[in-house]
């Protein structure tokens, strides 16, 4: 190898597996969104309704129990297991809620994948993203470790579907843009 192809080699810029700052702001505006949403829907979805407002107050009266409830007694398991699927099906009968549900944990990662994607032309850098702002999310909201995976799981799939798609509009940086 001559010094001159050393030289050219030495100059290019190493290319990083990921780009940990797209991941970072990507990650922190997702998990920014979803709690801004869950707010929204809080105040705009459920409280106007009376019958999802009782849900929500069952819903963590419920919880409260479980947390109090001992795994081994069994009978007491099922009651609550009873009572969290009838308000789970509640929730799940109102159009609002379910519209809601599916652009908090849909499309909001989805543009968040776009973005993270667009910006830094790879669609891993999208995928953790996405992964690392639904895993915020998980964790900040107290979620068992089966949810804490499998929310992280889809965040992934759902990010790397929008880093995929980000990435196509990604400008090519052989492409000269300049004004002849």
């Amino acid at each position: 190898m001559s010094q001159s192809n050393v030289n050219e080699i030495e100059r290019e810029p190493i290319r990083r597996a990921f780009n940990i700052r797209w991941i970072a702001a990507g990650a922190i505006i997702l998990w920014g969104l979803v709690s801004i949403g869950e707010l929204l829907i809080a105040r705009y979805v459920i409280a106007p309704n009376d019958g999802l407002t009782e849900a929500m107050e069952r819903a963590g009266e419920i919880q409260k129990r479980q947390d109090l409830t001992d795994e081994e007694d069994e009978k007491a398991m099922e009651s609550l297991d009873t009572e969290e699927d009838e308000v789970l099906s509640i929730l799940l009968d109102n159009m609002g809620v379910i519209i809601s549900l599916v652009v908090l944990l849909f499309f909001i990662p989805l543009a968040v994948g776009v973005a993270v994607g667009r910006l830094s032309g790879n669609i891993k850098d999208g995928a953790l993203a996405c992964s690392a702002g639904m895993l915020i999310m998980a964790v900040t909201s107290g979620a068992t470790i089966v949810k804490v995976v499998a929310i992280v799981v889809f965040g992934l799939g759902i990010g790397a579907i929008g880093g995929l798609v980000g990435r196509r509009f990604h400008p090519s940086p052989s492409v000269d843009t300049s004004n002849h």
